[in-house]
């Protein structure tokens, strides 16, 4: 049984990690970039030192009502890209 909006607001994000980087092919797949919570996942993988993680086993993965443009998209991940680089 799917739950509804408001049981979905006691659901905390739940980002897995993962042992490798995502390739830009990979991202759309494993990763909800609308998703409210995503910076919560972003500051969860920085804080605990994580190669990658995935959304796919989040119950928010499936808020995925707006997709941003794929311009949009990788435009996004140069930038994280980038601070990775500079930050490790």
């Amino acid at each position: 049984m799917k739950a509804n909006t408001a049981e979905k607001l006691d659901f905390y994000p739940a980002p897995k990690r993962l042992e490798k980087t995502l390739q830009l092919s990979e991202a759309e797949s494993n990763r909800n970039f609308t998703c409210h919570n995503y910076m919560k996942c972003l500051d969860t993988a920085v804080n605990n030192n994580w190669q990658s993680f995935t959304c796919r086993e989040c119950h928010w993965l499936e808020n995925k009502d707006e997709k941003p443009k794929k311009a949009n998209l990788f435009q996004e991940l140069k930038c994280l890209l980038l601070l990775k680089a500079i930050f490790t």
